[in-house]
C-alpha cells in the first residue's frame, strides 16, 4: 500500500487529461475551498456539451468537524450554481476518521445531479486505486477520469430549468360517493421527447413526483391548466390545499369534484400500484398524461431522487457509463 488518494487523483489526471484541457485552479478569496480543489479540466472538444470539471478529495486523515461539513456543502452548492461539475473522491471505509468522512459523503454530501458526482475509492494491494462509477462496474481511477473527459461517463436524467413534463391522471373511484374519477396524482419527467403520451416508447425518470412534493411554481402551473382540462373531462379531480387535524400541516391533494372528499397521496399511490406491472394501463388510459411546461427546481429534483420505482414505466437517473 503506497500513495494517498490525493496523489493518485493528481497523477491519474496528469496521465489521461491532455495538457491543453487542464485549467488553472480557481482562487477562492474566502480561502476555505481553494485548498481542496485538486484539478480543474474541460471535457474533450468532441464531448456533447463541453463541461468544466473540478476534482476534489475528502481529507480523511483528520476527524470530521461540523465546520468542515459546512465547507464541503458550500463547495458543492457553489459549483452547482456556477454550472460546473464537481467530482469528489473519498476513501471507502467504516472506521476512524475515514469512516466519518465516508458516512458524510454517502449520507449528506452526495446527491444525484449533473453538476455533482461523489465516488468512493479503494486501494488494491498492488497500490492501484479503483472506483465504482456505475452500478456493479469497478475500474481504475485513470479509466474513470478518462471516461469523464471523453464523455463516456455522463449524467442521464432530468436537469433544473424549464421543461416539458406529464401531469398524471389515474382512473379511480371516490372512496366516499363512488364517483368515477381521473385523479391527479402528480407529475412525471419523461426520458425523451414524447410524441404521444399513450405510446410505450418513453419512460419516466425514477418515480412519480406526488402532489405533496411539488413546489409552489409547479402547483400554480397545474392549477392554471386544470379548468381547461376539466372542461374537456369533468372526471378530472381539482386539487386543493388541505390541512391535517393532528399536526396542523397543510398539503396539496386531489379532491372529488362531486362530494369534495380528499384523495390523499398515500391512498392514491396504493391504488396506483395495480397499474405499474406493465404498460397496458397506459394503452388503455388507466394512467394518462397531460403535457405541461414548467420550471423544475433543485428541490423538486431532490424530492424525485428520494425514491425510485422499479417498474415497466420508469427508468433510473444518474451517472452512467455510455457506449464509446
Amino acid at each position: 500500500m503506497q500513495g494517498t488518494l490525493e496523489e493518485a487523483v493528481v497523477a491519474a489526471a496528469g496521465r489521461v487529461i491532455p495538457e491543453d484541457c487542464r485549467l488553472d485552479r480557481e482562487e477562492d478569496r474566502s480561502g476555505e475551498t481553494s485548498a481542496i480543489e485538486l484539478v480543474n479540466f474541460e471535457s474533450a472538444p468532441v464531448a456533447a456539451g463541453r463541461t468544466h470539471f473540478q476534482l476534489a478529495v475528502l481529507p480523511v486523515h483528520e476527524c470530521l468537524s461540523p465546520e468542515q461539513e459546512k465547507v464541503w456543502l458550500r463547495l458543492r452548492d457553489r459549483t452547482l450554481d456556477q454550472g460546473s461539475t464537481l467530482v469528489v473522491f473519498y476513501e471507502d471505509a467504516d472506521r476512524g476518521p475515514v469512516g466519518q468522512w465516508a458516512d458524510f459523503a454517502s449520507e449528506r454530501l452526495d446527491l444525484i445531479h449533473p453538476g455533482f458526482l461523489c465516488l468512493p475509492a479503494a486501494q488494491l494491494r498492488s497500490g492501484t486505486w479503483v472506483v465504482e462509477p456505475d452500478f456493479e462496474c469497478v475500474q481504475t481511477l485513470s479509466c474513470t477520469l478518462l471516461a469523464l473527459w471523453n464523455g463516456t461517463l455522463a449524467y442521464v436524467g432530468p436537469v433544473e430549468g424549464m421543461q416539458l413534463v406529464g401531469v398524471e391522471l389515474m382512473a379511480d373511484k371516490c372512496w366516499k360517493c363512488k364517483a368515477e374519477l381521473r385523479t391527479v396524482t402528480g407529475l412525471v419527467i419523461p426520458d425523451r421527447l414524447v410524441s404521444g403520451w399513450k405510446t410505450t416508447e418513453w419512460r419516466y425518470f425514477q418515480s412519480l413526483l406526488r402532489l405533496a412534493s411539488l413546489d409552489e411554481g409547479a402547483v400554480a402551473a397545474i392549477l392554471n391548466r386544470l379548468p381547461l382540462w376539466r372542461a374537456e373531462d369533468p372526471c378530472i379531480t381539482p386539487i386543493e390545499m388541505r390541512s391535517t387535524r393532528g399536526s396542523g400541516t397543510s398539503y396539496w391533494a386531489a379532491t372529488c369534484p362531486i362530494c369534495g372528499s380528499v384523495r390523499g397521496d398515500f391512498h392514491a399511490a396504493e391504488s396506483r400500484l395495480d397499474y405499474l406491472h406493465d404498460l397496458e394501463s397506459r394503452r388503455q388510459g388507466l394512467l394518462s398524461y397531460r403535457p405541461l411546461k414548467l420550471n423544475l427546481s433543485r428541490e423538486m429534483l431532490s424530492a424525485l431522487f428520494s425514491e425510485a420505482q422499479c417498474c415497466a414505466h420508469s427508468c433510473p437517473a444518474g451517472w452512467e457509463l455510455q457506449d464509446d
